[in-house]
C-alpha cells in the first residue's frame, strides 16, 4: 500500500491570512460604526438642546400670552361686575321680615319700617309710588332665617337715605308695626362677586386680620390696623395676595 503525506501548512497559512483580513475588515467596520455612532449621539444631543430651547421659548410665550388673557378676563369681569353693581344702585335689602308677612303685604310692611325710622324724600314720607318693586329673594326654607326682602326705589336718594338711617333700627321697637322680637337690617344690594368679597372681609375682621370693613356705593372697603386709608377690594386675588398666609377656606357660594 502506498502511503501519502499531506502538506497542510499552505492551507493553514491561507486560513490565517483570510482570518487576519476578516478581523481587519471587522475592526475597520467597528471603528467606522463607533465613529458614526459618536457623531449621531452628538447630533442627537445638539438636536435635543435645540428642541428643549424651542420648547422653553414657546412655553414662555404661551405663559406670557396666558397671563395677558387672564388680565383681560379679570378686567372684563371687573367691568361687568361694576356695570351690574351700578344697575343695583336703587336697590335695598331688608333682612329680618318674617316669612308670615305674605307677598301681598310685603310692600306695606316695608313702608311701615321706612316711615318708623324717618326716611323721607323732599321732606315727605315714603309712599307706594316711591317703590318700583318689592319681593323676596331666594327660595323658601323653613329651617333657615327669613329670606331677604329686596326693595327697588324709583329714586336713588331714597336708597341712600335708608342706608344712612339704618342705624336707627338698633333702637327701633318693631312691635309697634306688628313685628315682635324681630331684628331688622338694611344692606346694599351687592352683586354675587361683591357679596363674596364682603363675606371674606368680614371673615378677616372676625379673625382680627383687619381692623374693619364695610361697603360703600357697592364697593367693598377694608382697613388694616393702624391705617386711616381704606382699600377698595376689586377681586378675590387682591385679598389672597395681600394676606397670603391666611386660610380663606372653601369657597362661599351662597351669594344671592
Amino acid at each position: 500500500m502506498n502511503k501519502h503525506s499531506y502538506n497542510t501548512r499552505g492551507a493553514n497559512d491561507d486560513e490565517s491570512k483570510n482570518l487576519t483580513e476578516s478581523e481587519f475588515i471587522i475592526s475597520a467596520l467597528k471603528s467606522s460604526f463607533d465613529e458614526s455612532l459618536t457623531e449621531l449621539k452628538t447630533e442627537i444631543i445638539n438636536l435635543k438642546d435645540v428642541i428643549i430651547k424651542n420648547l422653553l421659548d414657546d412655553n414662555k410665550k404661551l405663559r406670557e400670552s396666558n397671563d395677558k388673557l387672564k388680565t383681560k378676563i379679570i378686567n372684563l369681569e371687573s367691568d361687568l361686575n361694576d356695570l351690574n353693581q351700578y344697575g343695583r344702585r336703587n336697590n335695598l335689602e331688608i333682612s329680618g321680615i318674617p316669612e308670615d308677612v305674605k307677598i301681598d303685604h310685603l310692600e306695606k310692611k316695608a313702608l311701615e319700617i321706612f316711615n318708623a325710622i324717618d326716611i323721607k324724600i323732599d321732606m315727605k314720607p315714603i309712599e307706594g309710588k316711591d317703590i318700583e318693586a318689592c319681593h323676596r329673594v331666594g327660595k323658601f326654607n323653613n329651617n333657615k332665617p327669613p329670606r331677604k326682602t329686596l326693595v327697588r326705589f324709583v329714586n336713588r336718594k331714597i336708597c341712600l337715605q335708608a342706608l344712612i338711617n339704618r342705624r336707627k333700627l338698633r333702637s327701633f321697637d318693631t312691635s309697634t308695626i306688628g313685628l315682635d322680637n324681630t331684628e331688622l337690617y338694611f344692606n346694599e344690594n351687592l352683586t354675587p362677586l361683591n357679596n363674596k368679597l364682603a363675606y371674606l372681609c368680614r371673615k378677616l375682621k372676625k379673625d382680627k386680620i383687619i381692623e374693619k370693613t364695610y361697603t360703600r356705593n357697592g364697593e367693598v372697603i377694608l382697613f388694616k390696623f393702624n391705617s386711616n386709608e381704606g382699600l377698595k377690594v376689586p377681586n378675590e386675588s387682591f385679598l389672597r395676595e395681600m394676606f397670603p398666609s391666611y386660610n380663606f377656606g372653601t369657597t362661599y357660594d351662597s351669594f344671592v
